[in-house]
């Protein structure tokens, strides 16, 4: 494997839909690509301007993606690995826009590797986890050029970050020659020691996550509202006639919402026409955490993008 089978990338976009800033490194930092584009569907951003300060006029001689698309897709092409920040909106966008990425290529990301590390000395959820700037921030780290949010400036920080984990998991592991290792081979190494972590841990947080609870509440009108939540509800009223805990309430409502189809009244607020016979269901009712299956959206982008390969 060599270094430019494993890149690293960020993109800026245009009121969260098209691309206006493409930059790719490989895992020594060496720049393969970076370019400006001119979006082709949206004239003005106001929304997103001040956040990463690309305006109409900078971008009004520079080639669309699309033009743009086959000089990218020689790059991509060789990837066995790509890198990034919160990489899932990136890739979305990327394969939205017609960049085939090869589902051999596994994704990582290094909010991954932040969260595993510090999650017990931050005390953050996963899904609430510090950004680029913040992790920056947190390790000294500035940005250069324009600051934040330039798609060059963030790869280059998102491959320092990587690199400061990386020494913290080889020497952990014992490995103490760090500074005569390939950038190939610490990138291998450690994430083969991060991922075994890695996995089991988020595993365990997701396990923990998805506990909650069924309630149902009696409506005037003698339907029944289902609401599933991971907390247990702080208030306890006289509309509420069941409080039934579940080791996963996501489960919990995708099967009840399956069983009592037939009856519903109004899906979107998941209210229901039930019988006596359905209440005694729903009270007895228990399930499982399964592990290999996606309790939540998020859960399911994680899975799609390759994140768990090691």
């Amino acid at each position: 494997m060599n270094v430019d089978d494993i890149l690293v990338l960020d993109a800026e976009f245009v009121d969260n839909q098209e691309i206006i800033e493409l930059a790719v490194t490989n895992i020594e930092g060496e720049i393969l690509f970076h370019e400006f584009f001119k979006p082709q569907r949206i004239n003005t951003w106001p929304n997103t301007i001040g956040k990463h300060r690309i305006s109409p006029e900078d971008v009004k001689d520079k080639p669309s993606f699309a033009s743009r698309i086959k000089d990218i897709k020689k790059i991509f092409d060789t990837a066995r690995f790509i890198i990034g920040f919160a990489t899932s909106n990136d890739i979305s966008h990327l394969k939205k826009s017609g960049l085939k990425i090869s589902s051999s290529t596994s994704i990582i990301d290094v909010k991954d590797y932040f969260w595993l590390e510090y999650k017990d000395i931050l005390q953050k959820d996963y899904d609430s986890f510090p950004g680029l700037e913040f992790s920056a921030k947190y390790f000294g780290l500035e940005f250069e050029g324009k600051g934040a949010h330039s798609a060059l400036s963030d790869t280059i920080v998102t491959l320092k970050l990587l690199e400061i984990f990386q020494k913290r998991i080889l020497q952990r592991e014992e490995i103490m020659n760090y500074d005569e290792l390939s950038s190939v081979d610490r990138f291998l190494r450690s994430k083969k020691y991060f991922y075994k972590r890695f996995n089991s841990d988020y595993e365990a947080y997701r396990r923990e996550k998805s506990k909650g609870y069924i309630l149902v509440y009696k409506m005037e009108d003698g339907n029944y509202k289902l609401k599933f939540q991971h907390k247990k509800p702080e208030k306890q009223t006289d509309t509420l006639v069941l409080e039934v805990p579940v080791k996963d309430y996501h489960k919990a409502k995708r099967e009840l919402g399956n069983r009592f189809s037939r009856y519903g009244v109004s899906f979107l607020k998941s209210i229901y026409s039930l019988k006596e016979r359905d209440l005694r269901f729903i009270k007895k009712y228990k399930n499982e955490f399964e592990p290999n299956v996606s309790s939540s959206m998020s859960d399911m982008l994680l899975q799609l993008s390759n994140r768990f390969k090691a």
